[in-house]
């Protein structure tokens, strides 16, 4: 690890050692923990046209991201906050994207603000480096597109229509409703008013994460200094801006460490302060956003979604009404067409959930109805389980846009967390250690995980059961069981 390059590891245990943590440990991470409750009123003030967020609950949306982040690499979480958001609120995914890439691009900005004020304000010009102007260009093309969606969001909605029209009529209408979307996720920058105080609330969260670099410095007996904490903090955070591993373990040490050290302090006591500011920052919000998970995890469905819903049934006339029916009315049936190949996955996942042994046990044969090509990417699944799997997956593929992303983000969780739990793929793992892993998940405490797996559990256990195989087999151990019957 490029952080510990060079360190003798018996100074930096005297610089921890060392360290008085009372009272500055407790006061950063104050700082910390009340820039994340800014960031839920900026989030809240964001959405404010759409949805009605409580300040707990709007904090409770964002704290999610950054704890996931901290837990999974890549920084899934901004995918899983997505899908949070548009859960908790009701807005399309794609509108809940947008106000998560608002949110990006202004704190982007403000870091690099900092990081300019910083190093003003400290006489050193030279530690701006090339990377940084890349990044500032990077973040000025963000804006750009921003102001374009904000103030001339035509533009946008056209340049989507084109594209998509390229591909059919059917993307053209996703790419427009999508374009719609993104650009009513900044529709607030368009007012002066709601705008400042947005980029206030922006500026608020970073002065205040800046609180936390600067608290603990006199902890190494540094000298508590702002322009310290600006700086660490804006080349930390731009450091981390890429994805990496869980929790930036590695990378982060790596940039607050470098920040110090520029400041002419040693390598030993500033990655003694680099681990006791990374620890500063993962703990509390990874325990808050565990915490949340849980709670959120257990609530079924989206009440706001379907109260939207409702308005806009109700919203409409008599004389619309009628006309939809009339329209339905004269609508043929769409021709039944035969359900999608499920994935490898989602067969996997059904071989270890369906009680497929004791059909094969008492059932005569399974029907041929049921084979697979031998070409097929799960031909080396019962054949039960995939079609099982046909029926899952086509439900699925009718579900809204919205709860369909939602299902594939937390798929991408399911395959990461087992790959990094086990070191193989859950497809890979023997059946029994299957088994072992959908049960936590289906009927485990972690309230995510059965949302996950609920949808999969009822769908397939629904169609398993209606299968002429299982059927047959049922009826067999029950004519078996009355024949024993004293």
């Amino acid at each position: 690890m490029w952080a510990c390059a060079n360190v003798r590891w018996e100074e930096v245990r005297d610089a921890l050692a060392g360290a008085q943590l009372m009272p500055w440990l407790p006061l950063g991470v104050g700082f910390y923990l009340l820039g994340h409750v800014v960031r839920g009123v900026r989030c809240r003030c964001i959405v404010a046209e759409e949805a009605q967020l409580s300040i707990v609950e709007a904090s409770n949306i964002v704290v999610v991201g950054y704890a996931v982040n901290n837990m999974l690499p890549a920084r899934a979480g901004e995918v899983v906050r997505i899908g949070v958001l548009a859960r908790r609120t009701g807005i399309p995914v794609s509108q809940s994207l947008a106000v998560t890439f608002l949110e990006r691009v202004l704190d982007g900005l403000v870091i690099l603000f900092a990081l300019a004020v910083a190093v003003v304000a400290l006489g050193r010009e030279g530690l701006v480096a090339s990377s940084a102007y890349a990044i500032s260009a990077l973040f000025g093309a963000a804006l750009v597109f921003v102001a374009i969606a904000t103030w001339r969001p035509p533009w946008i909605i056209r340049l989507f229509s084109r594209v998509g029209g390229r591909w059919g009529e059917a993307w053209h209408d996703r790419a427009v409703r999508f374009a719609v979307s993104l650009t009513r996720g900044m529709a607030r920058l368009r007012r002066p008013g709601d705008a400042l105080v947005i980029v206030a609330l922006s500026l608020l969260v970073w002065l205040l994460e800046a609180g936390l670099f600067a608290m603990l410095l006199p902890a190494f007996g540094l000298p508590l200094d702002l322009r310290w904490g600006l700086l660490a903090m804006a080349v930390t955070n731009l450091g981390i801006l890429m994805p990496s591993t869980p929790g930036f373990i590695g990378t982060f040490e790596l940039f607050c460490k470098g920040a110090l050290v520029a400041l002419g302090v040693a390598g030993s006591t500033a990655l003694g302060y680099a681990l006791v500011v990374h620890l500063a920052f993962f703990l509390p919000i990874t325990i808050w956003g565990a915490v949340v998970l849980a709670l959120y995890g257990v609530e079924i469905g989206s009440t706001r979604a379907l109260a939207r819903k409702a308005t806009s049934a109700r919203s409409m006339g008599p004389r619309d009404l009628e006309a939809c029916g009339q329209a339905s009315r004269r609508r043929p049936p769409a021709p039944a067409a035969r359900d999608p190949e499920p994935g490898r996955l989602l067969a996997a996942i059904l071989e270890a959930l369906l009680p497929i042994e004791e059909i094969d046990d008492t059932a005569p044969s399974v029907s041929s109805a049921h084979d697979v090509p031998i070409d097929s990417p799960v031909a080396d699944c019962h054949p039960l389980a995939v079609e099982v799997g046909r029926f899952v997956n086509g439900q699925i593929r009718i579900l809204p846009n919205r709860l369909r992303v939602m299902y594939e983000a937390g798929m991408i969780f399911f395959r990461v967390t087992v790959r990094l739990r086990y070191g193989a793929s859950f497809c890979s793992l023997p059946i029994a250690r299957r088994r072992a892993v959908i049960q936590w998940w289906a009927y485990g405490p972690f309230g995510l995980g059965r949302s996950l797996m609920r949808p999969i559990r009822a769908t397939g256990l629904l169609k398993f059961y209606e299968l002429p195989e299982v059927e047959e087999s049922l009826g067999v151990n029950e004519e078996t069981a009355l024949r024993h019957a004293p």
